[in-house]
């Protein structure tokens, strides 16, 4: 039976994220769909209406990072395509790419998570809102444990809390995720 992923979405939007991550993991012509999701504003892939559209797309990364974290090694193939929503001005795809990078550290048998990309996630501490870089914050523990070799980085970044260009209760709260 054929699913079509942007219209559930844009009827039901993150309350079908789930259930869709779940079909998506067995079929791949789904997981397609959800991956077109997130450009779902594209006229390509799902009609020219800018609700739809957006409505289409938070809920697309939403199924992208619970795949991540049920199978993240049905995602890992698309590692490049994440690491460059990191660089987008939409937050939510931005909060989502952190996320979904971090957990496909947990099957990167291929060395992709590298020092560029881990650049790119302390720089992120610095980004105008606080919320990208608690969620930054948030995943770079997992990314320490997954990949040794950037342990040592990581800490150090953690432990820069003050250095950080927020207010002293945002300090605090980043702090918190940092331990």
């Amino acid at each position: 039976m054929k699913i079509d992923v942007f219209t559930i979405l844009n009827k039901e939007g993150n309350k079908a994220a789930d259930n869709i991550a779940g079909i998506a993991v067995k079929d791949k012509a789904v997981l397609t769909q959800v991956i077109d999701g997130v450009s779902s504003e594209n006229k390509r892939t799902c009609p020219p209406n800018k609700f739809f559209g957006r409505r289409v797309k938070n809920a697309s990364a939403k199924c992208l990072r619970t795949i991540s974290e049920l199978a993240p090694l049905e995602l890992y193939p698309h590692f490049n395509f994440f690491v460059k929503l990191i660089d987008v001005e939409d937050n939510i795809l931005k909060w989502n790419a952190i996320y979904i990078l971090g957990n496909l550290t947990d099957v990167d048998a291929g060395n992709k998570f590298n020092t560029a990309i881990l650049k790119k996630y302390f720089n992120l501490l610095y980004d105008k809102s606080m919320v990208t870089a608690a969620n930054t914050f948030r995943i770079l523990g997992r990314i320490a444990l997954n990949k040794p070799i950037f342990r040592k980085k990581i800490t150090a970044a953690l432990m820069n809390v003050g250095d950080l260009p927020f207010s002293s209760e945002c300090k605090n709260i980043l702090a918190g995720h940092a331990i």
